[in-house]
């Protein structure tokens, strides 16, 4: 299943509108005076433009109802539509919402009626003129996907009717905004092939009143028509963006919302507007907003909270009236060698591009067109999710069954030095619905287990991932780590050839010897951290998973215990790949722990050694007598002071007794609760201490 940015939704609307010369008042409709050029079936909403001059106060119908050649078959929604007081001009575009109800509104004119249901199974929607209800006297336009539904009418397909393809939810016009009168302007709008943008994703997108103010070129035009408009929703921080159109300027779509580190009158926004510098290793950011921005290429931007739609805030109208990208796009990918080691490292080799095209591109089919700069590149592509880890942030990594969303950026990775080089996207081999089914034969994972660092609500996640074919080390289907962009965000990652980062390590199935895997975090500014897991089931069982704190001397079972609190010390600061003037971006600087924590597997036959190199500093002792008739006694060691919890509970997972309630204890060897079973009846039950974030269970059997 695709990812598409779940919590900030970008929602396409192409609107248009056709600049017509002459004026006259046409006193009676013909057919192809109007076109249909928008329709939403999820919100029941469509669009029209008026192809001549409309009066005042003419009505029009509107329905989904079966012609049968004299009559409608069935009944069904009739919309009647007034128009205003004043001549609509041709080339103006109409809104209809909400034609399902019986109030619907239309952005010209009044609107009575309704009940109309719009589908993406077989339809037609019609407009006419009548005398009688049930009788039209001229049809004037209709759109459908079954071109039968049109008999008897007088409309042809692809002339006066527009005719989409079956199952589409949302079909928008976005082609030519000039062009003639009557048929001709009518025969460039019903090119459903060339000229429309056609989709199954209705449920993320509308028709917005505020898109339908357009006019004749006979008179000035008070807001020019837009081939691009995006919704970004979500709450206030980063967001993705690719160029949507030809030559974009930062300003056209931004406006003087986000002027940046850009050379403006308007500065006050610095470090809003960035993308990647793979030579420089770092982001960086427009020198002027009249720059245009890079096809293919990937851009973040930093969105303000505020209330007001137009100029700012969340959710944020963008909009360009450039042309669409066609069907090739040429993008410069880089990989630099730049501390000269002889080998890709640290943030080297990658690239942040975009989707330039509004449709959903495969990611296999994106990699091939990557390889043809160079094959050896990590398996995954990375896009930015601002609500993973309950809104720390991070970048999500997607496979080749996987998709990209329109316009969304992606992070891919090259792993040779010197390319330089342009790799070509041909939008008719990328596309998502033409995946094949070549790209779902890649090795798929035999088990996981994840690991969590968190504070405050936020959280990061480390996963271990077994493969067929992996290796210790670092491999294709390992994921690099990606520090979230989020000001005080948490980053949980292990280091693996020198400073190479990993979100995910993928081992093989087997291990032939103990493997110790340093962990290392980023969390400014974060008093008390908390290590959680769930008990890892998915790996092997003779596995020993130990989580080893260096500082503390501890060694932390993940089978028996689920958590582990801690302190962090004063973290090092790292080579800074982030300018100083970006401070909406997470810390100026890379603030990264030492060597503290790591991950210890060890298969079975090694455990015993290791563990008495560094004894735990909590002990849960066999409780005695066991097993016992009425009561019995639980003793645990404290090395160090903490504060203790130590619960009873029965085998169907229910806390039967609290014995101590997060109660502070001195360190020493002599801690013992006694139990008093006589109400419990016969059977398991399990002893649980909790200590310096540590969970420890015995089980123990209680025999009446």
């Amino acid at each position: 299943m695709g990812k598409k940015l779940r919590c900030w939704v970008i929602k396409f609307f192409l609107f248009l509108g056709l600049f017509l010369g002459g004026k006259e008042i046409a006193v009676a409709q013909t057919a192809g005076d109007l076109a249909f050029v928008g329709l939403n079936t999820h919100q029941n909403d469509f669009a029209i433009i008026t192809l001549n001059d409309l009066p005042p106060g003419r009505v029009l119908f509107f329905t989904n109802g079966k012609w049968r050649g004299r009559s409608f078959e069935e009944e069904r929604g009739i919309l009647r539509w007034i128009t205003p007081d004043n001549v609509i001009s041709a080339g103006t575009v109409v809104i209809f919402e909400d034609v399902r109800s019986m109030r619907p509104s239309v952005s010209h004119g009044a609107a009575e009626g309704g009940g109309i249901e719009l589908t993406s199974r077989d339809f037609a929607l019609y407009s006419y003129s009548r005398n009688r209800p049930e009788q039209p006297h001229l049809f004037l336009t209709a759109i459908t996907n079954d071109k039968s539904l049109l008999e008897g009418t007088g409309l042809r397909a692809e002339r006066e009717a527009v005719v989409i393809g079956r199952g589409i939810d949302y079909a928008v016009y976005r082609g030519e905004r000039t062009g003639g009168r009557g048929g001709i302007s009518h025969r460039i709008i019903a090119d459903t092939q060339n000229h429309w943008l056609q989709s199954t994703e209705g449920a993320s997108m509308n028709i917005r009143r505020d898109m339908a103010s357009l006019s004749a070129a006979a008179q000035a035009i008070q807001r020019p028509s837009s081939t691009y408009v995006a919704s970004i929703d979500g709450r206030e921080g980063w967001k993705g963006l690719s160029s949507p159109t030809v030559n974009t300027a930062f300003e056209h779509i931004l406006g003087d919302i986000w002027k940046g580190g850009a050379d403006t009158e308007n500065s006050a926004r610095e470090g809003s507007i960035l993308t990647w510098g793979e030579r420089e290793e770092a982001f960086v950011y427009p020198t002027d907003m009249k720059n245009y921005m890079e096809a293919g290429r990937g851009y973040f931007i930093h969105v303000p909270e505020d209330n007001d739609l137009n100029r700012g805030g969340v959710p944020k109208i963008l909009s360009s009236e450039g042309r669409p990208h066609g069907r090739y796009v040429d993008i410069h990918v880089t990989a630099t060698d730049a501390n000269e080691n002889k080998r890709i490292d640290g943030m080297e080799g990658f690239n942040l591009l975009g989707n330039p095209y509004s449709r959903e591109l495969s990611v296999g089919a994106v990699k091939e067109a990557l390889a043809t700069a160079n094959g050896n590149m990590n398996y995954y592509l990375y896009v930015w999710n601002p609500e993973l880890g309950n809104g720390n942030g991070g970048f999500e990594f997607l496979t080749n069954n996987e998709v990209i969303a329109p316009v969304q950026p992606f992070w891919v990775r090259y792993l040779d030095s010197d390319i330089n080089g342009i790799v070509r996207f041909d939008r008719n081999n990328l596309l998502a619905e033409q995946q094949r089914e070549t790209y779902y034969s890649s090795n798929e994972p035999t088990g996981s287990f994840d690991i969590r660092l968190g504070a405050d609500n936020w959280y990061d996640t480390y996963r271990i991932e077994l493969r067929e074919g992996a290796r210790v080390g670092e491999d294709q289907w390992d994921a690099y780590k990606l520090f979230s962009l989020n000001t005080g965000s948490i980053n949980l990652f292990s280091r693996v050839s020198g400073s190479n980062r990993l979100a995910k390590n993928v081992l093989p199935n087997s291990l032939e010897r103990e493997l110790e895997i340093p962990l290392a975090f980023s969390a400014l500014d974060k008093d008390k951290l908390l290590f959680q897991w769930d008990t890892p089931d998915e790996l092997p069982r003779d596995w020993n998973l130990v989580l080893v704190d260096q500082k503390r001397k501890r060694e932390i079972n993940l089978r028996t215990a689920n958590r582990y609190a801690f302190e962090p010390e004063t973290p090092t600061i790292e080579k800074a790949v982030i300018p100083r003037q970006q401070s909406l971006l997470n810390t100026q600087y890379e603030a990264i722990s030492g060597e503290r924590f790591s991950l210890a597997i060890r298969p079975s036959g090694t455990q015993e050694q290791i563990l008495s190199e560094l004894p735990e500093s909590i002990r849960l002792k066999p409780n005695y007598p066991n097993p016992f008739t009425v009561s019995t006694t639980i003793p645990f060691e404290l090395d160090e002071a903490t504060d203790v919890t130590l619960t009873v509970w029965n085998m169907i997972g229910q806390k039967v007794a609290t014995l101590i309630d997060n109660e502070p204890r001195q360190a020493g060897k002599d801690h013992e609760e006694d139990w008093n079973a006589a109400n419990m009846p016969s059977g398991m039950y399990i002893a649980r201490l909790e200590a310096g974030g540590e969970v420890f269970t015995r089980k123990m059997t209680l025999i009446k």
